[in-house]
């Protein structure tokens, strides 16, 4: 009985003894692999587990300095990072609302497969219906993307007319624009500019006064330069008289040579016509230069004043002309201005609408589009699972 009772108090001190054995290394291993795991997070990947059963005071500082800086630099940090963290912790609760999200649909999914696949007693259906199932959404897939491919064209064409319509925009807006800033020019004109065109007329008119009155002037001056050739003609008829009558006297006095003293006195006198008469020629000669250079001088003043008034009456014509025609175009302008605001309003208001139904619908169709071709490719994965 004796040795039995050591035995047995033996076995279970020995089965006491390793059980806590267990329990501490289990512990220490269970410790070390958080502890590492949280070490190599914060950048410490030595960590050994002769650091937990056996701590050595320099390791030990050092990993505790690892723990403090990176609980500084967190600190430091998690201003910043605590909106990513949320965000963080939004897409994680978002990616678990999914993945129930798409278990329920797999569930579903396996029902209505089992749904097809068996009849309401539980018998299989022939595989020829499921063909004939498959052949129906094949169809109905690829009718849905050629009206996918439909408002696809359709889109590009509302974006090309959008554009267009764009482009017709911007043109008649920069043809407001212009039609506007001629509008306040002609208001400016009208509000400053009529004054200085009537100063500019009565210039005008003053300076055609003027020209008048020298025309009248230079024809005076010919008229007077006519009386004087009159008068340079009729010298000329008497220094003709007066050399006749030398012609006369001479031959007087060559027939009677006797007379030698009338002779040189008449031979003086002669002379004396002579020089008169040439005299007289050379006024003649000069009044004659005189007047040729007078009449060509008349002759360029009748044509510049001729040039003048054409001017001068076609500046007039302009300036009423254009005086009428901005008091005339004035209402005019602001009727097309009003219909070419109106009509730019009624564009952008179609355009708009034309815009927002067609993306609606295009999102619409996108949104159906998307659901289909998601469901057919779950049953067709389904299909091949099975």
């Amino acid at each position: 009985m004796g040795i039995d009772n050591i035995r047995e108090r033996a076995s279970k001190d020995f089965a006491t003894e390793v059980s806590s054995v267990d329990k501490s290394s289990v512990a220490l291993v269970v410790l070390f692999t958080f502890s590492s795991k949280f070490f190599k997070s914060i950048g410490v990947y030595d960590l050994t587990i002769c650091d937990l059963s056996r701590p050595d005071p320099i390791r030990v500082k050092r990993l505790l300095s690892a723990v403090v800086n990176f609980m500084r630099f967190r600190e430091k940090i998690s201003v910043d990072l605590e909106p990513l963290a949320i965000e963080a912790e939004n897409t994680v609760k978002g990616v678990r609302d999914l993945q129930d999200e798409a278990t329920r649909l797999a569930t579903l999914i396996s029902e209505t497969t089992a749904k097809i696949q068996y009849g309401p007693e539980g018998k299989r259906h022939d595989i020829q219906y499921v063909h004939n199932y498959n052949k129906k959404l094949e169809a109905k897939l690829r009718n849905l993307k050629g009206e996918q491919e439909r408002l696809t064209r359709q889109h590009e064409e509302y974006k090309c007319e959008k554009n267009v319509l764009a482009e017709r925009l911007r043109d008649v807006t920069f043809l407001c624009d212009e039609a506007q800033a001629h509008i306040e020019q002609m208001k400016g004109l009208l509000n400053t500019d009529i004054g200085v065109l009537t100063k500019i007329i009565e210039d005008l008119r003053s300076e055609a006064e003027t020209r008048e009155r020298e025309c009248t002037l230079f024809q005076q001056q010919y008229q007077n330069i006519g009386k004087t050739i009159d008068s340079v003609q009729v010298c000329k008829v008497k220094m003709r008289e007066i050399t006749n009558l030398a012609e006369e006297l001479r031959t007087v006095f060559q027939m009677h040579g006797s007379e030698g003293v009338k002779l040189m006195k008449a031979r003086d006198h002669m002379h004396q016509l002579q020089h008169d008469s040439d005299e007289l020629q050379n006024q003649i000669e000069i009044s004659q230069s005189q007047l040729e250079k007078m009449s060509r001088k008349y002759e360029d003043l009748i044509v510049q004043q001729e040039k003048r008034q054409v001017a001068l009456q076609k500046r007039l014509d302009e300036a009423k002309t254009f005086l009428d025609e901005t008091f005339a175009s004035q209402s005019h302008q602001r009727d097309v201005q009003q219909i070419t605001m109106n009509e730019i309003a009624q564009l952008q208001r179609d355009t708009e609408q034309m815009s927002e139904a067609f993306e609606k619908m295009v999102k619409t169709n996108q949104h159906k589009l998307t659901h289909l071709n998601e469901a057919i490719k779950q049953y067709m994965e389904g299909l091949r699972n099975k």
